[in-house]
């Protein structure tokens, strides 16, 4: 059972064949695999996050976002595109952008004028 690390020197233990494989096995509801992979992108997504929304409690919530709608679209295709195991952090980054965006639409102030 391969398991990824959490953005240290240790990173490149883990080649791309091994990384696809922890994607292959999360698409297959393994719980574990998608434990590893929530925990090796936490640090580095929550940063990309912050830097799009610069409020920490939120790019926690974005990031939880990030990966609810990952594992919905784990659960509920089967079976997942080969496309998303071989490029599965762009595809997790631009689901989290896509979090950020939303996020920052609903938060999106329109300030009033008075009437005169």
């Amino acid at each position: 059972m391969h398991q990824l690390s959490n953005g240290t020197d240790a990173d490149a233990r883990y080649d791309t064949a091994s990384r696809m494989d922890v994607v292959r096995r999360a698409c297959n509801n393994d719980q574990h695999a998608f434990a590893s992979l929530y925990e090796y992108y936490q640090g580095r997504l929550e940063r990309y996050l912050f830097t799009q929304v610069r409020d920490r409690e939120v790019s926690y919530d974005l990031y939880q976002d990030t990966f609810l709608r990952v594992w919905k679209v784990f659960s509920q295709q089967a079976p997942i595109s080969e496309a998303i195991v071989e490029h599965f952090e762009a595809w997790l980054y631009r689901i989290a952008t896509n979090a950020a965006i939303d996020y920052l639409r609903r938060s999106r102030k329109v300030e009033m004028l008075p009437l005169q």
